[in-house]
């Protein structure tokens, strides 16, 4: 029996996405535990990974009827793309769309409870700026298609579910073996000596990947699944991208120059995550530390693979 007072030796999770950044953690924290699990990625040729593709119901319900999983923690997204250092995907209306697609058809043919792992950028309008962010808040249009259609899956896998639904809005995630994102790259720029630009603002907060890869497992771990609920998943701090980047810099002992940016600040209302028993400690400068050390060796394996 495990802390939540569930049997885990007769548990299946299914995770969709897992070679993806979360899932793969996912993946990897649930075998340690012992659990069985189903691993899925599309197009998948790795005998230990069952390929389907989400956006045929066929493939799913095939799946769903091999198995017959206890829950399904579905990470699989058709993720915005970083280029040249911008990240301009949360408008691109493929993958969006593409994004909801998958989680509707996992909702409607599921069996069994899903944890969906959605997105604080539902967060980000307008009306919302003022923290802390309540899950019970109405929200309207968020800024890009990437949170309007995480919003829309929220809503939609409710109607298609009657088997217990959790909507876990993560923030940004960072730590290894991502070396991409703004954490990771002032970090590297502030061991390397050289200067750090920061492009844009936007309404932001952050937690290592490996804290949110817990939380998803513990959902879905849950004794009494509700029949649908939204938490958010995160640190207590109140955020703030400018705020977060000067104490990195702290961290690697060095001074950084915002040139008079200023950005919104961010708080995430945690009684719900407290409730269910997926509260965080405080513990984000440990976890930027940690970043810090782990761009610190990668800088010398780099040195040293280029003699």
């Amino acid at each position: 029996m495990d802390n939540l007072g569930n049997d885990i030796v007769s548990y299946t999770i299914l995770v969709t996405g897992s070679t993806g950044y979360l899932g793969k953690c996912i993946v990897k924290k649930i075998k340690q535990e012992d659990i069985q699990v189903i691993s899925i990625a599309r197009g998948s040729k790795n005998k230990n990974i069952e390929a389907c593709d989400l956006t045929k119901k066929n493939e799913i319900k095939e799946l769903i009827e091999r198995f017959s999983p206890s829950r399904i923690i579905h990470c699989a997204a058709s993720v915005p793309k970083e280029i040249e250092g911008e990240v301009s995907g949360y408008q691109d209306s493929y993958a969006a769309d593409d994004s909801l697609q998958m989680a509707l058809n996992i909702a409607e043919i599921s069996t069994c409870p899903i944890v969906f792992t959605s997105s604080m950028t539902v967060y980000d309008c307008e009306s919302l700026l003022d923290s802390p962010i309540y899950e019970g808040q109405d929200i309207c249009r968020p800024k890009t298609l990437y949170a309007a259609r995480k919003l829309s899956a929220e809503k939609g896998m409710a109607r298609l579910t009657n088997n217990g639904l959790v909507n876990l809005r993560l923030p940004g995630l960072f730590g290894k073996p991502r070396t991409t994102g703004v954490l990771y790259k002032a970090a590297y720029a502030f061991l390397s000596g050289v200067e750090f630009n920061l492009t844009s603002t936007p309404l932001w907060a952050a937690m290592h990947v490996d804290d949110a890869a817990d939380n998803c497992i513990k959902a879905a771990k849950l004794n009494f699944f509700p029949k649908n609920e939204t938490i958010n998943i995160g640190y207590s701090n109140i955020f703030n991208i400018i705020d977060s980047i000067k104490l990195l810099a702290d961290i690697c002992n060095v001074s950084w120059n915002c040139n008079s940016l200023v950005a919104p600040y961010f708080q995430a209302d945690l009684k719900k995550s407290k409730k269910y028993g997926l509260s965080q400690e405080d513990c984000y400068k440990d976890r930027l530390e940690q970043l810090v050390l782990n761009v610190h060796s990668d800088m010398a394996n780099n040195k040293d693979g280029s003699r």
